[in-house]
């Protein structure tokens, strides 16, 4: 998509409400029962990802981000924003291999958040704030592995395990996505509806539209 808009819209991502090239429609949000979104981008040490979301108050586990190298839960290689029978959890990185579910809080229900993983800074921050009791540690390159990337691409909505999706999500709505290195977006995800009525996120840098990867969709507002 090489016309003046989607140039234009590239130049602009920093706006998230900068309109979208012709043939879509811009969305506050998407959600969707199991639905999800391989992002298709690798992540790498040195990154600075930004997640706006808004879960439910819910019991159930669902996975809202993330990529794990192995299917074992203790893999270094990991990072994952999840709820799980009411905990709110960020876990990543080598420090907390093997380490036990927590009672953390690392992020409220029923409410829009900002999340920011600063992986140059060793930072993860909710709402600008650094959550207590977060299991994490992106320093020396934890969370990726030994060439600095994450193996595998996050999903938005679902975790990335070996390559497929578990724990996908039920009350989950995706604002915002962004990933940038080396200074620039190399992805910045909104949500929209293609020209098909087909829902899902539209990416300001490589003008790609992504819906979900499995049969269910998404809706949105």
């Amino acid at each position: 998509m090489g016309d003046m808009m989607t140039r234009w819209f590239a130049m602009h991502v920093a706006h998230d409400d900068a309109p979208l090239p012709s043939g879509y429609t811009r969305l506050e949000y998407i959600t969707g029962s199991s639905a999800y979104i391989n992002t298709g981008l690798p992540v790498r040490q040195g990154d600075r990802i930004v997640l706006k979301y808004y879960t439910g108050n819910t019991q159930g586990e669902q996975y809202i981000y993330g990529w794990r190298r192995s299917g074992t839960y203790s893999n270094p290689y990991q990072l994952a924003v999840n709820v799980n029978n009411g905990y709110r959890q960020i876990i990543a990185g080598k420090a907390i291999s093997g380490a036990a579910i927590g009672t953390q809080a690392a992020f409220a229900f029923d409410q829009r958040n900002t999340l920011v993983i600063d992986t140059a800074a060793n930072r993860i921050t909710v709402n600008g704030e650094i959550p207590s009791g977060l299991l994490y540690d992106l320093s020396n390159g934890a969370a990726f592995d030994d060439n600095g990337s994450s193996v595998y691409a996050p999903y938005l909505c679902a975790f990335d395990r070996i390559g497929s999706a578990i724990g996908t999500c039920t009350t989950t709505r995706l604002y915002l996505y962004t990933v940038t290195r080396n200074g620039a977006d190399v992805m910045h995800l909104v949500p929209a509806i293609n020209q098909n009525g087909v829902y899902g996120m539209y990416d300001a840098v490589s003008g790609n539209f992504f819906d979900s990867a499995n049969s269910n969709e998404f809706t949105g507002a």
